[in-house]
């Protein structure tokens, strides 16, 4: 069973990241790393190598991106949701429809050749702990942040006006931090050994560095799925027709949700 995360630019000029975590033994209950790229570009140079670590057994990828986007503008019930809910942790996704886009996702055209190529499908119902299911779903490093290490604010790492290379370098080092506390997690991973390696300057290195963190939390978020299923620890948002995101929870989070797809 390997567990694969993505954090895929948006468009062909930026690359993105991928983090393969695989069981340390056969009980599943220790991840660790097996491979890590953070410079591929095209669809197609990701999906190669996914492809290169691929068993032909399990193979569960988490998205950082959208996935299924049907509406044509304004954004999906999912997004309205996850910000009802995530808003005051300031962790609410972007909307997404394809006018912003432009027509062309480049989410579901790597789902589309993930599908093709290594048979993953979006499908996000299957029985906890099965060892061969093979599903690509898009998960939200934000909100996994939040409810994973109960933040009362998600982590400003990101660039944006009125931040200092100082405070995101703080932020960096906060993330890289919460991630290691997952060491005494269920399931447990092994902290890479480049986790706590933070690049000092702005620039192509430090851009890396933030798309390997998040790749590497979308891996941790679809191997806590897969253990655990929906219910008290992470819950899918949306459905397969309007398009979802899958996220951890708390049980506070869970049932705010929970009430939102009531009433949607």
């Amino acid at each position: 069973m390997r567990f694969v995360g993505i954090d895929l630019a948006w468009g062909d000029r930026n690359t993105s990241a991928v983090v393969v975590l695989e069981p340390r033994d056969a009980s599943y209950e220790t991840l660790q790393t097996l491979e890590w790229h953070d410079a591929l570009g095209s669809n197609e140079e990701i999906v190669r190598f996914v492809g290169s670590i691929d068993k032909g057994d399990g193979l569960l990828i988490g998205v950082d991106a959208p996935l299924i986007v049907p509406n044509i503008h304004g954004e999906r019930p999912c997004e309205t949701q996850l910000r009802r809910c995530f808003g005051r942790y300031e962790a609410g996704p972007l909307p997404a429809n394809r006018r912003i886009c432009g027509g062309r996702l480049r989410g579901e055209g790597l789902l589309h050749l993930l599908r093709t190529t290594l048979g993953t499908t979006p499908e996000y119902r299957f029985p906890p702990l099965e060892p061969t299911v093979r599903r690509c779903l898009e998960v939200f490093p934000r909100s996994a942040q939040c409810a994973l290490f109960h933040l009362k604010r998600s982590l400003k790492y990101k660039a944006k006006s009125g931040r200092s290379l100082q405070s995101r370098l703080a932020e960096y080092a906060r993330y890289a931090t919460l991630l290691e506390s997952l060491e005494t997690a269920r399931p447990s991973l092994l902290p890479p050994s480049w986790l706590s390696e933070v690049p000092k300057r702005y620039g192509r290195e430090l851009k890396r560095y933030e798309d390997r963190l998040d790749a590497l939390l979308c891996a941790y978020v679809v191997a806590t799925y897969w253990h655990y299923g929906e219910g008290e620890h992470c819950c899918v948002v949306g459905d397969s027709r309007h398009g979802y995101i899958l996220t951890p929870v708390t049980p506070e989070l869970a049932i705010c949700l929970r009430k939102g797809a009531a009433q949607a």
